[in-house]
């Protein structure tokens, strides 16, 4: 099952930017993606899902949001079904709260740690999500996310301080 959830962050006291995460519910796998694009960001997940991990998705989880009414007809016609959390109420969403919290905290950590200036959260928030997928967890018998759905561990050797010139390089020409 899959959770699908949106959030924003204030860049500068103009400017808003949502993204959303899809949180794989047996795995605690976390995928960050920008939340104007989630129909078709959806159909290439729903694609890696079938064709990679040779399954289907059966459910999906999401609050309210008027971005998922574009799904109903693709939900529908792949047999998906698609539960929502009553409007104005994250109580309800819990699992996905969690995790939303939990990016948030570290990529803001992240930002301090590296003293760098609000205009870098969403690399930040990326980068936590990373970090998160790749450390070991409790809730898998001190495993990753990464290795539970993969079946292989990560090389830790190539991850760099955020914030330094290479992280920074690196995330700006890619972007």
């Amino acid at each position: 099952m899959y959770r699908l959830l949106p959030f924003s962050h204030m860049m500068d006291s103009n400017i808003t930017s949502f993204f959303f995460i899809i949180l794989r519910n047996i795995s605690g796998f976390i995928h960050y993606k920008k939340k104007s694009k989630v129909k078709d960001i959806f159909i290439r997940f729903k694609a890696i899902v079938e064709n990679h991990f040779k399954t289907k998705i059966i459910t999906l989880y999401s609050y309210n949001g008027g971005e998922y009414i574009g799904l109903q007809n693709l939900l529908a016609t792949n047999d998906i079904s698609h539960l929502t959390t009553p409007p104005y109420t994250p109580e309800h969403n819990g699992y996905s709260e969690k995790r939303h919290h939990h990016i948030v905290k570290t990529g803001l950590t992240l930002l301090s740690h590296a003293s760098l200036p609000l205009i870098f959260w969403s690399q930040a928030f990326a980068t936590a999500v990373y970090l998160i997928n790749i450390m070991p967890t409790n809730s898998l018998g001190l495993s990753s996310p990464y290795k539970s759905i993969f079946g292989t561990a990560l090389n830790y050797s190539k991850l760099k301080i955020f914030g330094c010139l290479l992280s920074l390089a690196s995330t700006i020409f890619i972007s």
